[in-house]
């Protein structure tokens, strides 16, 4: 994985973007795309735990929550949608792929704009909040985050 969340971010988004396209292909009968999902999952899977030991973690054990309401509900709403994430990944067993093509292209469509909307919130309304916070109680930032963003928090 990139050095930081916001080329995560980049990363996860681009795999979904190319895993949309190649459902819209149609279905392979490779089952190329098995592995294109799984791919994804995986690299969504990794973002999340390094998300949360280099930001939500320290900010948490700060006490950020409790000084940035807002952050928290932020927190809270994007954890839902992880959820429905989770949902969605069981609904759509390789059996429901195959009795309705169209309907988890669709599906997959609506996560990809769900995940375009959260990567955007997060890094606008999540992170930066975070990383002013962890600056103003002088604690270390994140090394995983961009210099530029590091630089608006100094």
């Amino acid at each position: 994985m990139p050095a930081n969340l916001f080329e995560e971010h980049r990363l996860i988004l681009s795999t979904a973007e190319a895993f949309l396209a190649a459902l819209r292909r149609g279905p392979d009968p490779a089952d190329a795309i098995h592995g294109l999902r799984a791919q994804l999952a995986g690299k969504i899977r990794r973002h999340r735990a390094r998300e949360d030991a280099l930001v939500l973690a320290p900010f948490a054990a700060a006490g950020g929550f409790a000084h940035l309401p807002e952050v928290s509900a932020q927190v809270q709403r994007i954890q839902q949608e992880w959820l429905g994430y989770s949902r969605h990944v069981g609904r759509w067993t390789r059996q429901a792929m195959a009795a309705n093509w169209d309907g988890y292209v669709s599906a997959v469509a609506e996560r990809v704009d769900m995940l375009r909307r959260l990567t955007a919130v997060e890094e606008r309304e999540v992170y930066g909040p975070i990383l002013r916070f962890l600056a103003a109680r002088e604690a270390t930032l994140p090394q995983a985050m961009p210099e530029p963003c590091r630089a608006t928090v100094a």
